[in-house]
């Protein structure tokens, strides 16, 4: 399911409350993910909607839908951050900004969560040779050649007279 569209996330939320039945769901792990890389002075404002999409809001809106039913079994949240999630590094911002952003939100949620005996865990993997991690996945390298295709640092100061970035 695409789950940065409401359909998406509410075909995944039907599944899982049908699967769970009435002793409740027991775990939810929110795991889908994007990186779209880049200079944060390059980086189109729609790597920060895309990113935002997918890394927060899909898994505060799965979080919502279905924490009644994590509720009734005393069950457990894990979200999937990232160490870019508490250290941001140069050329991430928009995964940094949306990592940050579930970061707290579990903070938050794991402290209101106490009192029913719901857990909630982030793991944060640190960067690996994955295909979010080398660029080679479909849906983000469509994403990336529809929404954030980059002029070279070169072209960027070209009215200026000399380029300011020289090399990396």
């Amino acid at each position: 399911a695409d789950l940065t569209t409401e359909e998406g996330r509410t075909r995944v939320v039907h599944a899982a409350k049908a699967a769970a039945g009435a002793e409740g769901l027991y775990g939810l792990v929110n795991n889908a993910g994007i990186c779209l890389p880049g200079n944060v002075e390059w980086l189109k404002m729609k790597a920060y909607e895309v990113s935002m999409s997918l890394n927060f809001f899909a898994p505060v809106s799965l979080t919502y839908e279905l924490l009644p039913t994590i509720k009734t079994a005393r069950g457990r949240v894990i979200n999937v951050t990232s160490v870019d999630g508490f250290i941001a590094l140069p050329t991430n911002a928009a995964y940094n900004a949306s990592k940050h952003a579930l970061e707290a939100y579990s903070d938050t949620l794991r402290c209101e969560m106490q009192p029913w005996g719901v857990k909630v865990v982030c793991i944060e993997p640190a960067t690996m040779r994955t295909p979010l991690a080398v660029g080679s996945d479909s849906l983000a390298d469509e994403i990336r050649s529809k929404s954030t295709s980059l002029a070279s640092p070169q072209s960027l100061y070209a009215h200026e007279g000399k380029p300011r970035v020289v090399g990396f």
